[in-house]
């Protein structure tokens, strides 16, 4: 048996429960154990071990399944969607859309720890952007360049809740835009209003500042609640860079 051949017979043999009987002809016993009793060692490892990944990932999902439950849908859930990435951080990319499928009442808490996830996981933004730094004469027609851990969603008051957001008001929309931010090493998430959701979705998309503000009134309230906005942007490090078309820094 080549090493190749092996090793596809181990894979077989731990990634299929139970291990199909093919696999264990490569594989020996002794007195102790047979072949699938010490494949079993591997299997168990194999899932464990990512079941413990995602129960990392997805803390208040596990918390609201409880163990057994929550180990039953990682199951079913890795049978669907195995490991492709070579770090298990990312392992529950799919899970959002796989709960949603089943349980949808906990998709908008599952896509909220997702999003700490990939928050936390992505790279340090290349430079930290202050609001002076925006040239007053070519600030309208500049675009902002977003931090790598910023990330947007939408969920329920059910998911603010179980992070600890406190009752939410009956009359919360059942979609409630969240943006979700690294500082350092914490990750932390604000609920937006309609306004700065639809803003900040503008600005991502790479509008333009005056774009981006269009839509807020043209009077002293209006202003102000725009560049504060903006300041609240700047201050909680979205912004790692304002860009000026045809402007070289």
């Amino acid at each position: 048996m080549s090493l190749r051949q092996a090793q596809r017979a181990l894979w077989r043999a731990v990634r299929f429960d139970p291990t199909p009987d093919d696999a264990l002809d490569f594989f020996d016993g002794d007195a102790r154990l047979d072949a699938s009793g010490r494949l079993a060692i591997y299997r168990r490892m194999y899932w464990l071990r990512q079941v413990h990944a995602l129960d990392q990932a997805f803390p208040r999902l596990a918390e609201q399944l409880g163990e057994q439950a929550f180990t039953r849908l990682c199951c079913s859930y890795l049978r669907h969607y195995p490991s492709s990435h070579h770090a298990l951080e990312y392992l529950g990319a799919s899970l959002p859309h796989f709960i949603a499928q089943r349980q949808p009442e906990l998709a908008g808490l599952c896509r909220l720890e997702w999003a700490h996830t990939l928050a936390l996981l992505a790279p340090d933004a290349p430079a930290k952007c202050t609001a002076s730094e925006a040239r007053p004469d070519s600030f309208a027609s500049a675009r902002f360049g977003f931090a790598p851990s910023l990330q947007r969603v939408d969920v329920d008051a059910f998911a603010l809740q179980a992070f600890g957001a406190g009752p939410q008001p009956a009359s919360r929309p059942t979609s409630i835009p969240v943006v979700v931010f690294r500082r350092g090493f914490a990750v932390r998430h604000v609920a937006l209003d309609e306004s700065e959701a639809r803003a900040l979705d503008l600005a991502r998309g790479g509008a333009c500042v005056a774009e981006v503000l269009e839509d807020f009134a043209a009077d002293a309230g209006g202003i102000e609640r725009a560049f504060g906005l903006l300041r609240g942007w700047f201050a909680r490090g979205y912004i790692c860079a304002v860009e000026v078309p045809g402007v070289i820094e």
